[in-house]
């Protein structure tokens, strides 16, 4: 809105009121050539911005691959080991970085493309509006007042239509560039809370499941059909099984990462389906089976469950994990 309101708007006023100048000056050949080379410059600059655009989402799609290989590798980095295949994703990273240096010198090229146009354009069109104003002065039709307004005139009318064209492209860029965003934006989370949903009250840390049904898919394993267990506060459970059989998704449920097919899950006898998410999880505490840790200090990964955790609490929980005195 403030481009619009701030930049836009009063380069097409002045476009506008040369426009009106012009035909105040009855130079009718310089006019018809200002109106066409006008014309020319909007056609061309809409539709090159168009062509430009689809250039440069290739090469954003091919930025987008180079990243999520890099993420990827670097993720699954002792898969990677694990099967000797440093080399084959450094080939596959370079295949990838390959496309995005050629999509980039494409849409570099595209640029040089669109704005040489306008310059031709405009250039063009002012030297052949001057050279119909020259005829007409020699001619004693006009003066060489008016000559020498005509062209600052043409200088007043083509510097703000060059920027409109710029910043028209500018625009298209930059939505062209946020489409991933905005597409994220629209999709739509497949597990949401309730309208005016409460958050979770614990009382005593009873966890129920009660004849829950749940697959991950048509083949996938991970199946639960028909379970029900209940833990007592201040009890433990251990659920043991093959792998697949369904054990890290009872607690992924738990966390409700995903929505059941049938049955219910309640703690303190309150349906986690219909409290919020996030004062579910917060109250459940999680030891993973794989160690992750974020790029901070120890002390930062210690406290990342709890924000507001002092020193001491940090200090605490590292000698109850035997990771420091």
């Amino acid at each position: 809105q403030q481009v619009i309101g701030f930049t836009i708007a009063p380069q097409v006023l002045q476009v506008l009121f040369i426009c009106i100048l012009f035909h105040r000056l009855q130079v009718g050949a310089v006019i018809a050539v200002v109106m066409v080379s006008v014309v020319i410059f909007s056609v061309y600059s809409v539709v090159v911005a168009q062509w430009k655009n689809r250039i440069r989402r290739v090469m954003n799609e091919a930025e987008n691959r180079v990243s999520e290989k890099a993420v990827d590798s670097l993720l699954n980095f002792e898969t990677v080991k694990y099967f000797g295949a440093e080399q084959f994703e450094v080939d596959r990273y370079s295949h990838n970085l390959g496309e995005y240096q050629e999509a980039t010198l494409r849409t570099q090229m595209s640029q040089g493309v669109y704005f040489t146009g306008q310059n031709f354009v405009v250039t063009i069109g002012g030297a052949i509006a001057m050279v119909f104003a020259s005829q007409q002065c020699f001619r004693g039709q006009i003066t060489v007042g008016e000559w020498v307004m005509i062209q600052g005139y043409l200088g007043a009318l083509f510097g703000p239509l060059y920027h409109l064209g710029n910043n028209y492209n500018t625009i298209n860029q930059s939505m062209t560039d946020m489409e991933n965003l905005l597409a994220l934006r629209e999709l739509v989370p497949e597990v949401r809370d309730v309208p005016a949903a409460p958050p979770l009250n614990i009382s005593e840390g009873r966890v129920e499941f009660r004849h829950v049904w749940f697959n991950y898919g048509k083949d996938s394993t991970g199946k639960l059909v028909d379970v029900s267990f209940q833990v007592e506060p201040g009890r433990f459970l251990a659920i043991v099984g093959p792998t697949g059989s369904g054990k890290s998704t009872i607690m992924r449920l738990l966390l409700r990462f995903y929505d059941l097919e049938r049955g219910e899950i309640f703690v303190d006898g309150q349906n986690i389906a219909h409290v919020q998410q996030t004062s579910l999880r917060k109250r459940v505490g999680i030891v993973a089976q794989d160690t992750v840790l974020f790029n901070d200090t120890l002390e930062y990964n210690i406290g990342y469950g709890k924000p507001d955790a002092t020193t001491a609490e940090i200090s605490a929980a590292a000698r109850a994990a035997q990771l420091g005195s």
